[in-house]
């Protein structure tokens, strides 16, 4: 008796796998992702703009809000945009944890554990002179322009996604490109430029 299996013939049973359908679709097994994201991004955005602003007095460049930016934006956007992958959304997954790791590196440059601007400061005890110096403004001012350009190519990205999405897109790729040259206004010692800007 031949107890071999011959594999490349499917029994009658099996359709073929060309017309083989799925049956198992993770975007209905999950909720959707996207709304956590949005709203990691919506509060820390509005707080940061009301912080550079100068609201009622607010200021620091959103140091304040530090928090929200490594917990609200950074570790609710990261983890939308993963989710997003889980359920096979590469755009928003690109998006989401590309800003997401924004608001960690900027929650990051305030905190003064790392000591981003702490390493610019003239004097050791006092490490938030180094906000005010020329070097540490100018180098920040990169990180926005990178983050601008990113910001332009989900623009392009979100053109054949959504128009409100590429609106959204191209208002932060102008918000990026003026918090740089903010910054480097202010490196230059142009205060009233910089504040304008």
């Amino acid at each position: 008796m031949n107890h071999s299996i011959n594999m490349s013939q499917s029994t009658p049973s099996e359709p073929p796998a060309s017309k083989l359908e799925v049956q198992y679709s993770l975007g209905k097994s999950f909720a959707n992702p996207t709304p956590i994201a949005v709203l990691g991004l919506a509060i820390s955005v509005s707080t940061l703009g009301c912080d550079l602003m100068g609201w009622r007095g607010a200021g620091g460049d959103g140091a304040a809000s530090t928090g929200a930016y490594f917990f609200m934006g950074g570790l609710l956007m990261i983890l939308g945009g993963f989710l997003e992958f889980i359920v096979g959304n590469t755009f928003p997954f690109i998006l989401f944890c590309g800003y997401g790791g924004w608001w960690l590196s900027f929650g990051a440059t305030l905190q003064p554990f790392y000591g981003a601007y702490g390493a610019y400061s003239p004097d050791p005890s006092n490490t938030s002179k180094g906000l005010e110096m020329a070097g540490f403004n100018a180098s920040f001012g990169f990180l926005l322009v990178f983050m601008g350009i990113f910001s332009l190519v989900c623009f392009l990205g979100a053109l054949k996604v959504h128009i409100a999405l590429a609106v959204v897109e191209l208002s932060l790729t102008i918000v990026f490109a003026l918090l740089a040259g903010a910054f480097w206004e202010v490196a230059m010692g142009n205060a009233s430029v910089a504040s304008n800007l």
